[in-house]
Parts: C-alpha cells; sequence; structure tokens
C-alpha cells in the first residue's frame, strides 16, 4: 500500500442532492480501492486472508457489478 497521505480522497459532499451525496461516496470507495489495491500483482489480488475466502480481486469485481447494475440507475 501506498502512503494515505500522499494523496486526498475526495469527500462526498456535507450538502446537496441525494445524487451528489450517493456520487461522492462511491467517488470516495473508488479511491479508497484504488489505494488499498495499488501496488498489488495478479497473486496478490487473488490472496484470501482469515477464515474468508473472498479475496481483493473478488471483491472489486464484485463492487463493479453492484455499481454497473444498480448506480447507473441514478
Amino acid at each position: 500500500m501506498t502512503d494515505p497521505t500522499a494523496g486526498a480522497r475526495p469527500e462526498p459532499p456535507l450538502a446537496g442532492t441525494e445524487a451528489a451525496a450517493v456520487l461522492g461516496a462511491l467517488e470516495r470507495r473508488r479511491a479508497t480501492s484504488a489505494w488499498k489495491c495499488s501496488g498489488l500483482d495478479a497473486a496478490g489480488l487473488r490472496a484470501a486472508l482469515g477464515p474468508s475466502t473472498i479475496t481483493l480481486g473478488g471483491l472489486l469485481k464484485r463492487w463493479a457489478h453492484v455499481e454497473d447494475s444498480h448506480v447507473a440507475r441514478l
């Protein structure tokens, strides 16, 4: 992982429309995911830790599916 202070992640707006809040939260999640997965190779994305069988790559794939099927309707 890279230094979290190197680039500030976007903050969702404190005021505004519901769509702006959802999109702001989505941008923050995207930036956090990019930060957490930066520097990982394919093996790192396939690694499962602890009792869970989910991998970072699987989590990213799931988030992409949810974003495509739900958030795209905004």
